[in-house]
Protein backbone atom coordinates (compact mmCIF):
# COMPACT_ATOMS: atom_id res chain seq x y z
CA UNK A 1 0.00 0.00 0.00
CA UNK A 2 1.14 3.28 -0.94
CA UNK A 3 1.69 5.93 1.90
CA UNK A 4 2.59 9.82 1.01
CA UNK A 5 3.37 11.65 4.19
CA UNK A 6 2.63 15.62 4.50
CA UNK A 7 6.81 16.14 3.68
CA UNK A 8 5.96 14.30 0.28
CA UNK A 9 7.96 11.26 0.92
CA UNK A 10 6.62 8.08 -0.58
CA UNK A 11 6.11 4.97 1.49
CA UNK A 12 5.36 1.61 -0.09
CA UNK A 13 4.12 -1.21 2.76
CA UNK A 14 5.67 0.76 5.66
CA UNK A 15 9.08 1.62 4.19
CA UNK A 16 10.21 4.88 2.70
CA UNK A 17 11.47 4.92 -0.56
CA UNK A 18 13.64 8.04 -0.18
CA UNK A 19 11.10 9.62 -3.65
CA UNK A 20 9.32 12.56 -2.55
CA UNK A 21 6.21 13.78 -5.21
CA UNK A 22 4.96 17.38 -5.72
CA UNK A 23 2.34 18.14 -8.28
CA UNK A 24 2.49 21.68 -10.75
CA UNK A 25 0.96 22.70 -13.42
CA UNK A 26 2.88 20.58 -15.49
CA UNK A 27 1.92 17.37 -13.68
CA UNK A 28 2.95 14.87 -11.14
CA UNK A 29 6.62 14.91 -10.49
CA UNK A 30 8.63 11.93 -8.60
CA UNK A 31 11.98 12.85 -7.44
CA UNK A 32 14.97 12.21 -4.89
CA UNK A 33 15.55 14.98 -2.42
CA UNK A 34 19.04 15.22 -2.36
CA UNK A 35 21.42 15.32 -4.59
CA UNK A 36 17.93 16.28 -6.45
CA UNK A 37 16.82 14.36 -9.56
CA UNK A 38 13.63 13.88 -11.27
CA UNK A 39 12.01 10.70 -12.42
CA UNK A 40 9.83 10.35 -15.55
CA UNK A 41 6.64 8.47 -14.72
CA UNK A 42 4.24 6.67 -18.20
CA UNK A 43 1.83 9.31 -17.47
CA UNK A 44 2.28 13.42 -16.71
CA UNK A 45 -0.21 13.75 -14.32
CA UNK A 46 -1.75 11.22 -11.54
CA UNK A 47 -4.85 11.22 -8.74
CA UNK A 48 -2.80 10.90 -5.69
CA UNK A 49 -6.28 11.16 -3.91
CA UNK A 50 -8.36 8.98 -5.87
CA UNK A 51 -8.10 5.27 -7.67
CA UNK A 52 -11.12 6.29 -10.23
CA UNK A 53 -11.12 10.12 -10.48
CA UNK A 54 -13.89 11.95 -12.42
CA UNK A 55 -10.90 13.66 -14.29
CA UNK A 56 -10.14 10.47 -16.33
CA UNK A 57 -6.43 10.47 -14.88
CA UNK A 58 -4.27 7.27 -13.49
CA UNK A 59 -5.24 6.55 -9.70
CA UNK A 60 -3.41 6.10 -6.55
CA UNK A 61 -2.80 2.38 -7.26
CA UNK A 62 -1.52 3.01 -11.07
CA UNK A 63 0.60 5.62 -9.17
CA UNK A 64 2.15 3.03 -6.79
CA UNK A 65 2.40 0.29 -9.54
CA UNK A 66 3.89 3.03 -11.33
CA UNK A 67 6.55 3.73 -8.35
CA UNK A 68 6.99 0.16 -7.71
CA UNK A 69 8.08 -0.24 -11.14
CA UNK A 70 10.57 2.96 -10.90
CA UNK A 71 11.98 1.27 -7.82
CA UNK A 72 13.10 -1.18 -9.53
CA UNK A 73 15.29 0.23 -12.28
CA UNK A 74 17.02 2.87 -9.31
Amino acid sequence: MIEIYTDNSIAIDGKKTGLKVTQNQCGTVVYLPEPYKEFQLPNKRYSLAHDKPLSGAPGRKQFETDIKELIETL
